[in-house]
């Protein structure tokens, strides 16, 4: 099968999203400051959920965690949290749509990704890379979580405003206003973690780091084990997938109530759960997320926060079709 590649950049905060036909593979951005190439990939498929891998071995020598914590605090005062919000899967919305009296005319755009290799936060283009999602069990989208990822060293570097030593091992940590934060660290065998997260604080992601123990690197899912916390709200290993072979849907509604204002920008996402999950944190900050049947949707404006979830509506398919193409004159 041939492999198309295209490359979209974000410009602002209305990140052009085109759509690519399911049976080709695709470019994509979603990053928030980087370009994220995804193409057909090659060789077996790993599974999609962590229960896959539950006996998968690990190996005392690349370990480079111990007991110092075993619960995991999370955030309940991010912005996130106070907006998060759950679409019942009754009124899953797959065409998003605002009254142009909210938010004057949109446009629109709708992509479909199908068996593609992603690179998270353009770590490097070597193979394979581990992804892991850290959440919770119920509406984990719309709740505080991590994702994780296990590369090889000369993969990209990140940058981190402090250290800190976790079980004698420094961690390079960035903690943003926005609520998201990142902790980065090597592992003895010379691969490196990087894990991502929203809407949890330093305290939350140290504990995380603490409670993964890296697997084999035979292992199907070569990443980590996530030891098991006393706190029954502590973040799980929910799903994991090595980064070839994902599929998912991507759709969006912009529009631009007035002046000074800024734009507003409206994603569902669905497909892959290891797709939707890295799909909300690996884009410009969503200010709201919620849940949408088995995926999520999100809205977006670095200027304002006065649309919600709730007037979130699904256009009709005759009110769809007539809107314009996001980037065509209207």
């Amino acid at each position: 099968m041939g492999t198309v590649r295209r490359w979209l950049r974000i410009a602002g905060v209305v990140m052009i999203m085109t759509g690519c036909s399911s049976s080709r593979a695709a470019t994509t951005s979603v990053a928030t400051d980087l370009t994220v190439p995804l193409a057909t990939p090659s060789g077996a498929l790993a599974p999609t959920t962590a229960a896959t891998t539950a006996a998968a071995t690990t190996t005392a020598a690349t370990t480079t965690t111990t007991t110092i914590a075993t619960t995991t605090t999370i955030a309940t005062t991010t912005t996130m949290d106070r907006t998060a919000t759950t679409v019942g899967t009754v009124n899953v919305i797959t065409r998003p749509y605002v009254d142009p009296v909210v938010c004057g005319s949109g446009a629109v755009s709708a992509s479909q990704l199908t068996d593609v290799t992603v690179f998270p936060f353009a770590v490097g283009r070597l193979q394979p890379i581990p992804l892991q999602v850290l959440a919770s069990s119920s509406d984990g989208v719309a709740k505080p979580f991590a994702v994780v990822l296990r590369f090889t060293s000369s993969s990209r570097s990140f940058r981190e405003d402090h250290y800190v030593d976790i079980n004698g091992t420094a961690a390079g940590i960035t903690m943003s206003a926005n609520g998201n934060a990142a902790v980065t660290w090597m592992l003895h065998d010379g691969t490196r973690a990087y894990m991502r997260s929203r809407g949890l604080d330093e305290a939350a992601l140290v504990g995380l780091v603490t409670r993964l123990t890296p697997r084999d690197p035979g292992a199907l899912i070569p990443g980590f084990d996530l030891q098991p916390s006393a706190d029954p709200n502590a973040l799980v290993l929910l799903h994991e997938h090595l980064n070839t072979g994902l599929s998912g849907t991507v759709t969006t509604f912009v529009c631009q109530p007035g002046l000074n204002q800024g734009g507003y920008r409206i994603v569902v996402l669905d497909g892959d759960p290891v797709f939707v999950y890295f799909g909300i944190i690996d884009r410009p900050f969503p200010y709201a997320v919620g849940v949408n049947g088995n995926g999520a949707i999100t809205i977006t404006n670095s200027f304002s926060q006065t649309i919600s979830l709730e007037q979130v509506t699904n256009a009709d398919p005759a009110t769809w079709a007539a809107l314009p193409a996001i980037g065509q004159p209207s």
